[in-house]
């Protein structure tokens, strides 16, 4: 019935051949992570160690993250999160005469040239993290130091779009 001259609207029931529901019930996804280590020039400074010993905040930052990462690789494969790492401000940074550049040659390629402003680096791409990860970025970040800039925005940036294709589980950056 059409009584006030509006538009009808004719809603049929789809019919589907096949229906189905996934249940997983109590069944937990280990956490995404993705870690951003500040290598900025501001690192240099002194910062009270886990030993109550002053230390630079670099020293102190990368024994967190390796510790971190250690008991990571310690959980059950089921139970281990992906796990991304980036490091910025740890290439290239300004030398005493600001017009200069000084580049790090341990983690830059000899090409490099990348403003202090924009060098984030994602070092482990978000996956799975194990044994030969954990060997592999424990050597990656001994020769990392201090030395450029902070564009820590753009490197939570990067990181939070690597989450684009994680399917359920929950993303964290730290």
């Amino acid at each position: 019935v059409n009584a006030l001259g509006g538009a009808v609207l004719r809603y049929g029931r789809p019919v589907y051949d096949e229906q189905s529901i996934t249940l997983r019930g109590d069944e937990q996804t280990p956490p995404s992570i993705i870690f951003v280590l500040d290598c900025s020039f501001s690192m240099e400074a002194d910062i009270q160690g886990l030993d109550g010993g002053d230390k630079k905040r670099m020293v102190v930052a990368k024994a967190v993250l390796q510790s971190m990462l250690n008991q990571i690789v310690q959980l059950e494969k089921s139970q281990r999160p992906d796990v991304g790492i980036y490091f910025f401000g740890h290439r290239v940074g300004w030398g005493k005469d600001p017009t200069r550049l000084v580049f790090n040659r341990a983690a830059a390629p000899r090409d490099f040239r990348r403003s202090p402003g924009v060098d984030v680096e994602c070092v482990l791409r978000l996956g799975e993290y194990g044994l030969s990860e954990n060997g592999r970025m424990a050597r990656r970040l001994r020769p990392v130091r201090e030395l450029g800039g902070t564009p820590v925005y753009l490197a939570v940036q990067r990181a939070i779009t690597d989450f684009d294709d994680q399917d359920g589980a929950p993303s964290i950056v730290v």
